[in-house]
């Protein structure tokens, strides 16, 4: 890798990936943007890779980077962010980012990353790579078997109904009810109630 597209709004933080960068790549050439719109314009001059932050002016984490795939779509792509927000980061691999680094890590993280995308691989945190793979067990598993009537079930819970309500609602015994509730935290990898609620709502499932 020779040109390199690095996106910060803060100087400091171009410098310092820039400088890291360089130590390992001397031959390396540099052009820094500083919000989302510099960095649209940009990218089409082309560039083999893109060192991008999330919290930029000028557009949203997923606006901003989903017009830079648009704008040069075979550009590699590494989020350097301060934002620890893995459901924002599984939407941006779904866009088609290249990985992920946390601002506190430190140089070599990032030249590691960078050597990883340069190989053709993505650099993903432990913690998405746990998260992918729990939304996959979702996507094979809750939404072809999540019956009707355990959705029905959580869209009562999500509304603050207790059991007893639920089974005079559907006509159903209370412990009826419990069992849909424990099938469906069964599927859907939760330990309680209201996390099923909320990961059947992030998935689109009620």
């Amino acid at each position: 890798m020779n040109r390199f597209l690095i996106c910060d709004d803060h100087e400091l933080v171009r410098e310092a990936i820039s400088s890291s960068i360089a130590d390992e790549w001397p031959d390396a050439v540099f052009t820094e943007t500083k919000n989302f719109p510099q960095s649209w314009e940009e990218v089409s001059k082309g560039y083999d890779l893109c060192i991008c932050d999330l919290s930029m002016p000028g557009a949203s984490a997923i606006e901003g980077v989903s017009q830079l795939k648009q704008s040069a779509k075979d550009m590699p792509i590494l989020i350097v962010t301060g934002v620890d927000d893995y459901d924002l980061m599984l939407q941006l691999l779904n866009l088609g980012v290249n990985g992920f680094v946390q601002k506190n890590s430190g140089a070599k993280v990032i030249i590691a990353a960078i050597k990883l995308i340069e190989a053709g691989e993505r650099h993903v945190p432990s913690r998405l790579l746990a998260l992918m793979e729990r939304k996959n067990k979702i996507d094979n598993c809750a939404i072809t078997r999540l019956t009707d009537q355990q959705r029905k079930v959580l869209q009562f819970v999500a509304q603050g109904r207790t059991n007893k309500d639920i089974a005079i609602q559907l006509g159903v015994a209370p412990s009826t009810i419990k069992s849909h509730l424990e099938t469906a935290m069964r599927l859907l990898g939760a330990t309680s109630r209201y996390e099923a609620v909320n990961i059947a709502k992030s998935e689109n499932l009620l």
